[in-house]
């Protein structure tokens, strides 16, 4: 008879129980569909971690689960990541009607233009909340969009790349000047790290080949924050509300004499 009862028990306890609800946007009742809901354990095992996407109707369903304590956690891109929700299950247990509220995110929008009012591509464009940043580059209209931006007040600031300058050495004897031109290069999947494009300068002169003017005015890019300030305590904060495409936020790009 013990040995029916412990039989019992263990089958009782391997007894696979079933999750499921719906992931609905926050403060409406309407749902998220394709949102990857994730069932993970809250006692750190990899083991009994489950995906399961959401249908048309936001809703999700997770079978076979063994008994145990999870955390639920909900994920898709025009929505911030949903965390922390804890539930306990017990073998055999039919849990339903969970409800993952996720918050949508923000767009921040806008442009980069030069003095003359040109567009200027290629430009780091990063918006900072608390200690998350968020970054994009400019394209050859001098636009960028920031996207999948959590709520709240925003420090935005426009950077161009690090610009070319001249290294110069004393002039030789014959009166011709040495030094090279300095072209910072950015990582890419071949070149792995910022690095540096090195020319010597006396050969650029003789032929005549192109040197970054800035280079030649020993200027380099100002970080600029918007409002349009080099100033990063006079940043104005933007708000962004959940799901809210804030536009406007444009920058002119500012030079300032090389520190180098």
């Amino acid at each position: 008879m013990r040995t029916l009862i412990l039989l019992l028990v263990t089958l009782l306890q391997s007894s696979p129980a079933s999750v499921e609800g719906v992931a609905i946007k926050a403060g409406t009742t309407e749902p998220v569909a394709h949102a990857r809901v994730m069932l993970t354990s809250a006692e750190g095992r990899l083991a009994g971690s489950r995906v399961a996407d959401t249908d048309d109707r936001g809703r999700f369903i997770f079978r076979g689960v063994i008994a145990g304590t999870y955390r639920l956690l909900a994920q898709h891109d025009a929505f911030v990541r949903a965390t922390g929700q804890t539930v306990t299950i017990t073998p055999g247990q039919a849990l339903r009607d969970l409800v993952i509220a996720m918050t949508p995110t923000g767009v921040i929008t806008g442009r980069v233009v030069d003095e003359y009012g040109d567009p200027v591509p290629d430009v780091y464009v990063r918006a900072s909340l608390k200690e998350s940043v968020f970054e994009t580059t400019t394209n050859d209209l001098g636009e960028y969009r920031l996207f999948g931006l959590p709520p709240g007040a925003y420090t935005v600031n426009a950077a161009p790349y690090l610009t070319p300058w001249i290294e110069r050495d004393a002039t030789a004897s014959d009166g011709i000047q040495t030094g090279r031109v300095v072209v910072p290069t950015r990582p890419s999947p071949y070149s792995p790290g910022e690095g540096r494009g090195l020319t010597p300068l006396a050969p650029v002169l003789r032929a005549g080949n192109f040197i970054p003017f800035m280079a030649l005015r020993g200027e380099s890019n100002a970080t600029v924050y918007y409002p349009g300030t080099t100033d990063a305590t006079a940043a104005a904060p933007i708000e962004v509300p959940p799901g809210a495409v804030i536009g406007g936020i444009n920058f002119v790009t500012q030079a300032t004499k090389s520190t180098k």
